[in-house]
């Protein structure tokens, strides 16, 4: 099948031009942007779970609030380099076209709106104490909030990398998101507004460096992007998202 893309080439002679601190900051936000996309891809298929056993559903669940923490860790990493993308242009003093005005007027409302949502709180709690650095002391005030149905098997299996530790889901992951909100049972209502929260703002963290980008790419490198550039890709880089799963186990037959 054929797919298109605006195609855009990052010279050692452009990022020359660009200089050493905003080729950085540029490679810094296409870098998380990159493992934003890569994040919400697997979430995507994490999220279709089949029904059975409760502690391979568990596993299943187990794998997508992971991948929940992890893309809410690499929002706050892309929301770092991209306050510094509007400093390293003051210090280079590039021009102030009404694009570029636009651009940083766009970063520093999606900045702003980050920070005032009430979900900020939690996620950088599981930024700074989960998915971050996660120690024993956090785990120890947690203890008292574990829910009292908590799942609480440990599945060990000879080829060591199909066990099963999903539990601690239940056991960690819950116990702070009980503490967090002063229950001890999970309130699935406000932690599937989170989870909307997260994938929200991961698809505006990805579209804000792409605004970005355009800036880069047109005015300050002068690049044509006015033609798109098609390829031919093989069906099996290509999934369904009425398709696409993610199993829980890899097992010899």
């Amino acid at each position: 099948m054929e797919i298109s893309f605006t195609e855009c080439r990052l010279t050692a002679e452009d990022r020359k031009l660009l200089g050493d601190d905003l080729t950085a900051v540029f490679l810094t936000m296409a870098f998380y942007a990159e493992e934003i996309m890569q994040l919400q891809h697997l979430l995507i298929m994490s999220l279709r779970r089949p029904s059975g056993d409760s502690i391979f559903m568990k596993s299943s669940s187990s794998r997508s609030n992971f991948l929940i923490r992890m893309l809410n860790h690499k929002l706050h990493e892309f929301r770092y380099a991209a306050r510094k993308f509007p400093r390293t242009l003051k210090r280079r003093e590039m021009r102030a076209s009404a694009g570029l005005a636009k651009v940083l007027e766009r970063l520093d409302a999606y900045e702003n709106k980050m920070k005032s949502s009430p979900h900020n709180s939690l996620s950088t709690q599981i930024r700074n104490k989960l998915s971050g650095h996660l120690v024993p002391q956090s785990v120890k005030a947690w203890l008292p909030h574990i829910p009292e149905n908590a799942e609480d098997r440990f599945l060990f299996h000879a080829t060591k990398a199909n066990s099963n530790f999903s539990c601690t889901d239940d056991l960690v992951f819950a116990a702070c998101l009980n503490e967090h909100w002063g229950n001890d049972e999970i309130n699935d209502e406000k932690y599937n507004a989170f989870l909307d929260w997260v994938v929200s703002a991961a698809n505006d963290a990805v579209t804000e460096f792409h605004h970005a980008a355009i800036i880069v790419f047109i005015e300050f490198l002068g690049k044509d992007i006015s033609k798109d550039v098609k390829y031919n890709i093989d069906n099996a880089y290509v999934g369904r998202n009425s398709e696409a799963s993610l199993p829980v186990f890899f097992l010899n037959e």
